[in-house]
């Protein structure tokens, strides 16, 4: 006969309720048998109440009025209540104790049959919390004269039990209690997150460090040009700035001028000249000297060194 352990779930609402700070002892149940459950199925609807404060414990939280008091009643429980005991929601974690969410309808049973249960497991539903399987079930509970009505949602995470408990014994804190109980939540904790505080309050999680930006990629220098090169340079802008040239006829020129041919093709290559342009210039010139016809004036530029495209082109830049 397997026997799981269950919390005294409606005797820690209680201990809210009356400002206890200790722990009812856990309850076992035989599972003699499976209670019927009523199988509705369906997610937590959202919160629709202004609840402004964030209660955590472990990996999961409820979220609760500012006006309400909050206690942490132990490390495995935490509360919050209102005004003059109209209202409370409790939420607590046991180890789980190898209960699995097959497990859940037990829980639900083990209250049902505790000191504050009432026995009706009648509407006892199945819903799910972020993703997570859970059950939700009515009961009430008479404490202090007063009979609460109370809801319980239960769940099974990473081998914990927990469970909210949220009751009322005033008509006016109904919706509020509904709303608490919409707001449970299984909260993925990360490092320095889902810790209470002194006043039971979450803590908010660090800010993350920024990333340091990337260091600027150093920029490539510039190869350094030899004398000899700045030289040919100078003298290849020189001509330019008098005649016109093709490539082929600049570097033609620098290397009579006693460069090297390294050095005067470099000069050639660096001068910015537009070769189109030359090439009008030169066409320009001859004509200015002599009459071409434009197959002529052609095959001149090409002899100057302008390519077949150059020299077409100058000899159209003149109207042949």
């Amino acid at each position: 006969m397997k026997k799981i352990a269950t919390m005294a779930l409606t005797a820690a609402l209680v201990l809210s309720m009356t400002g206890c700070i200790s722990l009812t002892a856990a309850k076992e149940v035989e599972k003699d048998s499976d209670p019927e459950l009523a199988n509705t199925e369906g997610e937590i609807p959202p919160v629709v109440s202004d609840l402004s404060e964030k209660a955590l414990l472990g990996d999961c939280s409820f979220e609760y009025p500012v006006t309400w008091e909050i206690t942490v009643d132990s490390e495995d429980q935490i509360s919050a209540t209102a005004s003059f005991n109209k209202a409370t929601a409790c939420l607590q974690k046991d180890p789980a104790d190898g209960v699995t969410s097959s497990d859940l309808p037990q829980v639900a049973e083990g209250v049902a049959n505790g000191t504050y249960g009432n026995g009706d497991l009648s509407n006892v539903r199945n819903c799910t919390i972020d993703g997570i399987d859970a059950i939700k079930f009515d009961h009430t509970a008479t404490i202090g004269g007063n009979e609460y009505a109370v809801t319980t949602i239960a769940l099974v995470k990473d081998d914990v039990l927990y469970s909210l408990m949220a009751g009322y014994c005033d008509e006016s804190q109904k919706t509020i209690v509904e709303d608490i109980l919409a707001s449970f939540r299984v909260t993925v904790t990360e490092a320095g997150a889902g810790n209470i505080s002194d006043d039971g309050m979450a803590e908010p999680a660090p800010e993350p460090e920024p990333e340091p930006e990337p260091a600027p990629e150093p920029k490539a220098e510039e190869p350094k040009t030899t004398v000899s090169q700045d030289n040919a340079l100078r003298t290849a802008k020189d001509y330019l700035s008098i005649m016109a040239f093709s490539h082929e006829g600049l570097v033609d020129q620098l290397e009579y001028e006693g460069f090297s041919n390294e050095d005067a093709v470099w000069a050639a290559d660096n001068c910015g000249a537009d070769w189109m342009e030359q090439a009008e210039k030169s066409a320009e010139s001859y004509l200015d000297l002599m009459g071409f016809s434009r197959s002529e004036l052609i095959d001149q530029l090409v002899y100057e060194g302008f390519t077949q495209e150059q020299a077409a082109h100058g000899a159209d830049s003149v109207g042949l």
